[in-house]
């Protein structure tokens, strides 16, 4: 039965980087799954997975929300079809925008 967590809210840990390994990396092997969306080393690993994979271009910083920073990771460049996702943690955010395009191949 496939997971429907809601990538947009899933939390970081072991489930969503239990997720990256399988979805992203297609890893088989869950002996040792890599903290993904804690460990800012593996986030920028997924990052440059995920450029390797498509086209469209991807972009992260940081913005302001009611005086608390949030971290962004963003799909494509046209406001019109591009894929956003915030967080509170860079590293969240690039995880979760993964989720969010591989769910859409």
């Amino acid at each position: 039965m496939p997971d429907t967590t809601d990538p947009y809210r899933i939390p970081a840990g072991p489930e969503l980087d239990l997720r990256i390994h399988k979805e992203i990396f297609h890893q088989s092997d869950t002996s040792d799954v890599p903290p993904y969306s804690t460990d800012e080393s593996f986030g920028k690993k997924v990052l440059r997975q995920m450029r390797s994979d498509r086209r469209r271009s991807f972009k992260t910083g940081e913005t302001n929300i009611r005086n608390e920073t949030w971290y962004f990771a963003r799909y494509g460049t046209d406001p019109s079809t591009s894929t956003e996702v915030l967080s509170q943690s860079m590293t969240l955010s690039i995880c979760r925008l993964a989720l969010v395009i591989s769910s859409h191949d």
